[in-house]
């Protein structure tokens, strides 16, 4: 993907906890639909559904981070949750480390979940399938 904040997430906890809970399989989306995915919420943004924001989705969108989670549903649709935050997490040492050290969560790697952080931390779904968006979602405020 040439976008270096943007990335597509299959072998997450999230994936499988998608296949667990839910039965989604995961699948692997070519460029052409991740280029569908950027356009389906080129048009959510343009429809407006982020403008209870603080701050404009519209002039800041590049600043977001933003994790693509592709799964297939049990009716067949090919489905794309993309997971935006504005910063990356900074991870406390874990329980009985003799490290000191806060850690920089790999984001490309693991699926970013935070309690609160506002509009910093927002995601939506979108079908691939279908050319439609749904569940907008912002974290609340701290």
């Amino acid at each position: 993907m040439k976008d270096h904040k943007t990335v597509v997430l299959v072998n997450s906890q999230h994936n499988h906890w998608l296949l667990e809970q839910y039965g989604y399989q995961k699948w692997e989306p070519s460029e052409q639909e991740i280029t569908i995915a950027q356009d389906i919420l080129s048009t959510a943004i343009k429809d407006g559904i982020f403008d209870f924001l603080k701050k404009p989705v519209k002039e800041s969108f590049h600043e977001y981070y933003k994790q693509y989670i592709p799964y297939l549903t049990k009716e067949g649709e090919n489905v794309i949750e993309i997971n935006a935050f504005c910063e990356i997490l900074e991870l406390p040492p874990a329980p009985r480390s003799t490290s000191t050290q806060w850690t920089t969560m790999d984001w490309k790697k693991e699926y970013v979940m935070v309690d609160d952080g506002g509009n910093c931390y927002w995601q939506i779904t979108v079908s691939i399938t279908k050319k439609t968006y749904k569940n907008l979602q912002v974290n609340g405020e701290g």
